[in-house]
């Protein structure tokens, strides 16, 4: 048996399945890339907060360390 998509060639009953498939998972890891895209934004500013405290710190230490 074969399926007849929209531009009329013919795709083998086997190889129909595996299209499916495979169409699915590319959906899937796109949802994924655009989530993951639109954590960036949060993990930036986490970043950044973190390196500003570490910043912060290291300058304490240094003048404790040269009083």
């Amino acid at each position: 048996m074969t399926r007849r998509p929209r531009n009329g060639r013919f795709i083998d009953r086997e190889l129909w399945p595996r299209l499916v498939v495979a169409q699915d998972e590319v959906a899937a890891a796109q949802r994924t890339y655009a989530d993951v895209l639109a954590l960036v934004p949060e993990a930036e500013a986490a970043l950044a907060y973190a390196k500003a405290r570490l910043a912060e710190i290291e300058a304490e230490i240094s003048v404790t360390l040269a009083a």
